[in-house]
């Protein structure tokens, strides 16, 4: 049994490619010394930080509205106080869910209130007054921040 343990094993170190001792990699379809290729992006890595959304998403077309003493229903989007009132703070109109849930985009009211196309959605999308003006990708930005789990960076 040990040695057919061993000649398995041996067969499959043969049989697979890898590194070779001095590190390089090898790999018959790639080329001797040609390294495997960059993964990319892992995966849950947010597109955008909070501090990149909130300088050019909430302070430019957010806080027309959502500043100051009468921001609506409390939500003051400037970049001081925006993270501290969305992330895992609950909806003042749909307080079953939060304003934003980290790494729950399709529950965080944000996302419901800026797509306006979830029947769970209270009064209308954001903007009130006038049409959409967060681009797809915008809101694309502010969906991965939150599935990455809305880090405060």
């Amino acid at each position: 049994m040990k040695k057919l343990m061993v000649m398995m094993v041996a067969g499959l170190l043969v049989s697979l490619p890898g590194c070779v001792g001095d590190g390089s990699f090898t790999d018959d379809i790639m080329g001797p010394g040609t390294p495997p290729p960059d993964p990319g992006t892992p995966p849950g890595t947010p597109t955008a930080s909070y501090t990149e959304i909130a300088t050019t998403i909430f302070e430019v077309r957010c806080t027309k509205c959502h500043s100051g003493a009468s921001a609506p229903l409390g939500l003051q989007l400037n970049q001081a106080n925006a993270y501290d009132l969305l992330v895992n703070v609950s909806s003042a109109e749909r307080s079953e869910l939060f304003r934003v849930e980290p790494g729950n985009p399709d529950d965080s009211y944000l996302v419901i209130k800026i797509e306006g196309t979830d029947p769970r959605l209270v009064d209308r999308r954001m903007p009130r007054d006038g049409p959409p003006f967060l681009t797809s990708e915008q809101i694309t930005m502010i969906r991965d921040w939150i599935s990455s789990g809305a880090p405060r960076n």
